[in-house]
């Protein structure tokens, strides 16, 4: 984590388009919904550490936002341990040039961040977070195998994990969730959920707890689901656009980034920037016994008939939450 004040770096811990806000079987398909939990939590954190090194003390809860983003509190040790690994990587500023250069270095374009003007009351919060996992890094329990279908035209591979868990959650749909470990990330978890009921947004919010849910009544031997190519965009970071805290508010959030899962590999980064202004004052089970994240027809061509929902948790940390429809389907390149 590094804080520059006037342009000099004052704080270093060692490796280990933009929004604004001025106050702040019919296929189914739901609108791109994308929430960063780890990079707005560790946006807010960053915000408090790098004031704190001003001498100044903000309110302990953000105003104008989900209650969640309160959350954060409880991993600071986990963003510090992050950070330390490498794993993430938090800068901050109340100059532009530092947020440029570190942009710059991450080949991000992007479009109108040198025309901000900034005033030294403000922050600007770069983050980067990523991770990486080859399948021979799967836990124990967990196999996965390859099955070849075709999807809109071009042929895809399936991707089937034996050993999978699976749940019910509270609004009835399918869960499926297997693990990745290794010695320097830990074990990363991902959830995939078949969105045939409820409301995306309230599923997602469910989701963060878990309320509800139950152990699956059916019998599988694992899921199957085909491989993804998820872009990330601003949308990650729109929760907390327009968040306040005392004098400050988030008046511009950006994010990129990408998600891909595979039957090879299971690849995630994402960058985001925020900008706080000082304000003064039907069958879904294969023949082989995996339940389906998707449909087949005679032709043996895959249908994605209902969105969804894949999650990214690290060491039971919330990274992202992220809608997939069919355009974000297909074989990593």
């Amino acid at each position: 984590m590094e804080f520059f004040k006037e342009g000099k770096i004052t704080t270093h811990v060692p490796k280990q388009g933009i929004k604004s806000s001025k106050g702040a079987k019919e296929i189914i398909k739901h609108d791109k919904i994308q929430i960063s939990l780890i990079h707005i939590w560790g946006t807010v954190y960053t915000v408090k550490k790098y004031l704190a090194s001003k001498g100044i003390t903000i309110n302990d809860k953000w105003e104008n936002c989900p209650e969640w983003v309160n959350e954060f509190i409880k991993i600071e040790e986990y963003i510090d341990t992050m950070c330390r690994l490498g794993i993430f990587e938090i800068r901050a500023a109340d100059t532009l040039q530092p947020i440029i250069d570190w942009v710059k270095s991450k080949n991000w374009e992007l479009s109108g961040l040198e025309e901000l003007t900034i005033n030294p009351s403000s922050i600007l919060v770069a983050m980067r977070s990523h991770l990486k996992y080859n399948t021979y890094e799967l836990q124990p329990s967990f196999q996965i195998s390859e099955e070849g279908y075709k999807f809109n035209g071009n042929y895809i591979t399936a991707v089937n994990v034996r050993g999978a868990i699976m749940r019910k959650d509270k609004f009835g749909n399918t869960v499926g969730f297997y693990r990745y470990q290794n010695e320097h990330q830990g074990i990363t978890t991902i959830r995939i959920t078949k969105l045939e009921n409820g409301d995306p947004s309230e599923v997602i919010e469910n989701h963060f707890t878990d309320e509800g849910t139950s152990k699956i009544t059916e019998e599988y031997i694992g899921f199957s689901f085909l491989p993804m190519n998820i872009k990330l965009d601003t949308t990650a970071m729109r929760s907390l656009n327009g968040a306040t805290n005392g004098a400050y508010q988030v008046q511009m959030v950006a994010a990129d980034g990408f998600i891909q899962i595979d039957h090879q590999n299971c690849n995630y980064d994402m960058k985001s920037i925020a900008l706080l202004v000082y304000r003064g004052g039907g069958c879904s089970t294969s023949p082989e016994g995996y339940y389906q994240m998707y449909e087949t027809d005679e032709a043996n061509n895959a249908i994605l008939t209902y969105p969804l929902l894949v999650e990214i948790i690290n060491n039971n940390v919330n990274f992202i939450s992220v809608i997939v429809n069919s355009e974000d389907i297909g074989n990593i390149k």
